[in-house]
């Protein structure tokens, strides 16, 4: 609904100053929602690929885990 519609939004123009942990909590939490933001997800995609050297094993794991889920599939750029 609306409350979504406004986080999702929030946290796509705050994406750029997620820690590597926020971003990867931020895309698993979004990830189960019924409607999925394009933009949200590859804002997460461009400031994760900025932070990639800061992710540790069980954040790589969350981060992709919700790309996944919420089936975006420009995660791909974030390792190549």
């Amino acid at each position: 609904g609306q409350l979504y519609a406004s986080v999702a939004w929030a946290a796509e123009q705050r994406a750029g100053e997620f820690s590597a942990r926020e971003l990867a909590y931020m895309a698993w939490a979004f990830a189960p929602a019924s409607h999925i933001h394009v933009q949200l997800y590859t804002s997460f995609a461009k400031a994760a690929k900025q932070r990639v050297i800061e992710f540790k094993a069980q954040e790589l794991a969350s981060i992709a885990w919700g790309f996944a889920a919420a089936g975006h599939v420009i995660m791909k750029s974030f390792f190549f």
